[in-house]
């Protein structure tokens, strides 16, 4: 049996900006994604307890304190 773990996965998330054009048209298009689920569900299946911090979170939340860090 595997110990239960506690995961912090921070990132694989990110937002794609396109540019399209057609002759003479231009529109760009936005649009924000997760790169995160097929870890998350191997781990989680796995019995392990998982949050995902995405990358714009992370850039000012992310835990810089030991004592917050040995929480995963």
């Amino acid at each position: 049996m595997t110990q239960e773990l506690q995961v912090l996965i921070a990132g694989e998330s990110w937002e794609t900006t396109s540019i399209h054009q057609k002759g003479f048209d231009i529109f760009t298009t936005t649009f924000y994604e997760e790169g995160v689920g097929p870890l998350k569900s191997a781990l989680e299946q796995s019995g392990h307890h998982v949050t995902h911090m995405p990358s714009h979170i992370a850039a000012t939340k992310f835990p810089t304190e030991l004592a917050d860090l040995q929480t995963y």
